[in-house]
């Protein structure tokens, strides 16, 4: 016998819920590809996450997957089973993600006794309250590190928030590259596939029909593009249109006599055929803390248009060597018509769409999922030193 084998350590993974998202996205790639010969992953979920789930990407045996209905902050009996159940399962580290994780996983960590407590902040949130704030103040002291997805959040972090600096570490988001990428020969047979016409320029867009992403100012630029350019296009939206905003946004596309110009195509689960189809991606968010999406389109090998944050916020542009006019075009003044005018240099310049989509292509590979839990895993074992 050379020796008694080493513990491996036992982490939690703790997130919201399982819905189709940036966040949620990370937290099944990290749980799956973490190295399993020194971690022993686990992982929770607090509530449901509705029509739409990524459950069945996770590659985890069933008894390590939990599932806590946390409905709310004032029910003591989830509070007593959560802890309960934590101080059974003793963990090593336990690593949160989305408010509601981090808030209340993070607290029952701490009452549990675990050693380590992580969490991640994936987004601004421009609109939190004061109280809200001094909440995330307080429970920065029992959290060894929090990783920030970009310098934009970190900024957020630090100076909004008030969280000390010490505190804070920029661990970028990162994507499976071996998915995207990979189907840039296929784009003829994919177009064919979703009847997009050779002669149609496809700009894509992917989230959730919220506020946050501006598809208002989407539609508003797909109008200003139309009255300037005689080349056919369309845009395509990707993601979760099932709501109040979503029946308005159709509305305003009738109204704007853009129809079939402008197009919500709902929950996909083939987005990264539909990348290697399209043409140009288009995020004109009014905030990100990332912006995932970004990254495998430019693994995709097409050109941006985006707004000026998140990845492409001006620091995060200087610590990640993303160029504004070579893999794409960030629009620093928010509106409607910077944002056309970047579209429609790209609409009616292929030759300049294949370049910058080459240079974009190239670029992802700074962005691997196997780069992000290297970083990770690297933080962990140092906690635990």
């Amino acid at each position: 016998m050379d020796g008694e084998k080493k513990k491996k350590i036992k982490i939690l993974f703790a997130v919201a819920n399982m819905g189709v998202g940036g966040a949620q996205r990370i937290v099944v790639d990290q749980t799956n590809m973490i190295d399993k010969d020194f971690f022993d992953p686990y992982l929770i979920t607090l509530n449901s996450e509705g029509k739409s789930s990524l459950f069945l990407d996770l590659r985890l045996s069933r008894k390590k997957i939990v599932f806590f209905l946390f409905s709310s902050y004032f029910n003591l009996g989830y509070w007593i089973k959560l802890i309960r159940w934590m101080k059974k399962e003793q963990f090593d580290i336990v690593f949160c993600n989305l408010i509601l994780a981090n808030n209340v996983v993070r607290v029952a960590a701490f009452l549990a006794g675990v050693k380590k407590i992580i969490i991640a902040e994936h987004n601004l949130y421009p609109a939190k309250k004061r109280a809200q704030f001094i909440v995330d103040r307080i429970l920065a002291f029992i959290t060894h590190k929090i990783f920030a997805v970009s310098y934009d959040v970190k900024n957020f972090l630090i100076e909004r928030g008030g969280i000390p600096s010490c505190k804070v570490e920029v661990i970028y988001n990162g994507i499976d590259l071996s998915v995207f990428g990979g189907l840039k020969d296929e784009k003829y047979n994919l177009r064919k596939k979703f009847h997009f016409a050779d002669d149609e320029v496809v700009i894509l867009s992917v989230g959730r029909v919220i506020a946050q992403k501006a598809y208002d100012v989407l539609i508003d630029s797909a109008y200003k593009l139309k009255k300037r350019t005689q080349t056919k296009f369309r845009f395509i939206i990707l993601g979760n249109n099932d709501s109040i905003l979503g029946n308005e946004l159709q509305s305003k596309v009738t109204q704007f006599n853009l129809g079939g110009v402008v197009e919500f195509w709902g929950v996909r689960r083939d987005i990264s055929e539909l990348m290697a189809a399209s043409d140009i991606f288009f995020m004109p968010s009014r905030w990100e803390g990332f912006g995932i999406v970004l990254v495998e389109a430019m693994a995709s090998g097409l050109p941006f248009v985006m707004s000026e944050n998140g990845v492409v916020s001006v620091q995060d542009c200087k610590m990640n060597g993303i160029k504004d006019g070579i893999h794409g075009f960030v629009v620093k003044d928010y509106n409607a018509d910077n944002f056309t005018e970047k579209l429609l240099v790209l609409v009616e310049n292929l030759d300049l769409r294949q370049e910058l989509g080459k240079a974009s292509q190239l670029k992802s590979q700074d962005f691997s999922i196997a780069r992000n839990i290297e970083q990770f895993q690297e933080i962990c074992f140092d906690a635990l030193k």
